[in-house]
């Protein structure tokens, strides 16, 4: 005989479902209790990449910047979303510096050039909407390429517009046939932007010197640089620092820089010149204060460095002399900068 059915209903296991993690909310008092100092200290591991300087070995990419240039913003970004109190200290911090130039890596993060474009379009476009974000911006980092240029370069200028309190442009990259573009999107006696004071241009963006007339720095990261030289000449009077340009000889490039910029108070060589062009460095820019030398013509030769040095004693007043280390060989302390003063 079949064994007999039981008589209690069978009870299925019960249905276990977890309930929802509870939301934690940081009080606004929350950052309060914390120092000022402890939020830098933090802030320190994700150190700034100089705008004002054209060398970054440890973040070069070539054409970009690679994504350690990144981890400041996105550090920020997220403090800032943190709490009320948190937004109102991090969120100046991070828009005043704007990076156009950075890079990721990884599955759909596409190449350099859409990376950057996009980043110029979307934060250039952007900031000219929200002058409330605008108004902390000093300093923006970018790349030129050939990618959507017809839309990047009014977002730039959309960008530089908005941002009255914007002091510097570093154009990392341009591409060598983005000159005509530069020239139409910035045309002389149509666009200004006064408050800026320091540039790192390559030479196919000479049209934007011109429309910076109260620009101090200049810097020539990529190419010879008598482009830019004929746009200060046109555009700015207000010269302090010129660096990145080549004077191998008393050319007609460094004459038109005499013309150019005379009030000069500091130059930044990318070579060693000749003894002609040594000579008359001071009695061509009278305001002459400092001159700087790539180290890396010097370092191995110090007959040379002697030698240099004694014709600019015999040249200079009052001015302080540079023979400036390649910052790799200073990282890897196999070289030092030497810096001599040369008084009256």
């Amino acid at each position: 005989m079949p064994p007999r059915a039981s008589k209690k209903p069978r009870r299925s296991a019960p249905t276990i479902t977890a309930d929802p993690a509870p939301k934690v909310r940081l009080g606004e008092g929350t950052s309060i209790d914390l120092p000022t100092e402890l939020y830098f200290e933090i802030l320190s591991y994700f150190p700034v990449v100089p705008f004002e300087t054209t060398v970054h070995h440890s973040y070069d990419s070539g054409f970009h910047l690679n994504v350690k240039t990144l981890e400041r913003q996105d550090a920020l970004r997220t403090m800032s979303q943190v709490s009320r109190s948190w937004r109102a200290f991090f969120l100046p911090m991070l828009w005043e510096n704007v990076e156009m130039a950075g890079c990721r890596s990884g599955p759909g993060t596409g190449g350099w050039f859409k990376q950057c474009a996009d980043a110029l379009i979307q934060k250039g476009n952007g900031l000219s909407k929200t002058p409330e974000l605008a108004k902390y911006v000093k300093r923006i980092r970018l790349v030129m390429s050939q990618s959507s240029i017809h839309k990047t370069l009014p977002a730039l200028k959309a960008l530089m517009t908005s941002c009255s309190g914007l002091k510097t442009i570093h154009i990392h990259f341009a591409h060598s046939d983005t000159a005509k573009q530069f020239s139409a999107e910035f045309k002389p006696g149509q666009d200004s932007f006064p408050s800026v004071e320091t540039l790192i241009l390559p030479i196919q963006a000479h049209a934007l010197l011109r429309a910076c007339p109260n620009a101090k720095r200049l810097t020539c990261n990529r190419g010879r640089g008598s482009q830019l030289i004929t746009a200060m000449r046109a555009g700015c009077k207000h010269l302090e620092m010129v660096e990145g340009f080549y004077f191998y000889q008393e050319d007609n490039m460094f004459k038109k820089l005499v013309k150019a910029a005379p009030n000069l108070r500091e130059i930044k060589l990318s070579c060693l010149p000749s003894e002609d062009v040594l000579k008359k460095l001071q009695t061509s820019f009278k305001e002459l204060k400092a001159i700087e030398f790539p180290g890396v013509y010097l370092a191995d030769n110090n007959e040379a460095m002697e030698r240099t040095m004694t014709l600019l004693k015999k040249n200079l007043r009052n001015c302080k002399v540079t023979f400036k280390a390649n910052a790799y060989a200073v990282e890897k302390g196999t070289a030092t900068t030497k810096v001599v003063h040369i008084g009256a």
